[in-house]
């Protein structure tokens, strides 16, 4: 799978971080390319699980056949952990498939990625991935 820029049907994501302070807006934004690397394995860990994704279409929801092999990611909500350099984050990342009645690319497979980002120590740790039809 391969992250990509926002399409152009897509609607600008939303990052809610009502409840992190500016502080830890910035430790988190610094840690960005850890947060993507840890977004990356998680979709295509996701995507590579024969227990969670189908082959075929005809065989149930979702199909490795309908994605297009791209995502983007969509809205994140930032929320404070235990101490004032962790944090929990969650990471929509919208898989494109392809739409059989217009034959075109859309969003197909939602990934609410949530993640433990420690400032402190330079990691994010994946906590759970829950899939949604979007």
């Amino acid at each position: 799978m391969r992250r990509i820029n926002l399409p152009p049907w897509a609607r600008p994501p939303v990052v809610d971080s009502k409840d992190v302070n500016d502080r830890g807006n910035k430790q988190l934004d610094a840690m960005r390319s850890l947060v993507l690397s840890a977004v990356q394995d998680a979709v295509q860990g996701y995507i590579d699980d024969v227990n969670l994704v189908f082959d075929r279409e005809s065989d149930g929801f979702p199909a490795r056949e309908m994605l297009t092999g791209d995502y983007y990611i969509g809205d994140e909500d930032r929320a404070p952990g235990a101490t004032y350099k962790l944090f929990h984050l969650w990471v929509m990342a919208r898989c494109i498939g392809i739409c059989p009645t217009r034959h075109k690319p859309d969003d197909y497979l939602g990934l609410n990625i949530l993640l433990d980002v420690d400032c402190d120590e330079g990691t994010a740790e994946l906590m759970g991935v829950d899939s949604s039809v979007i």
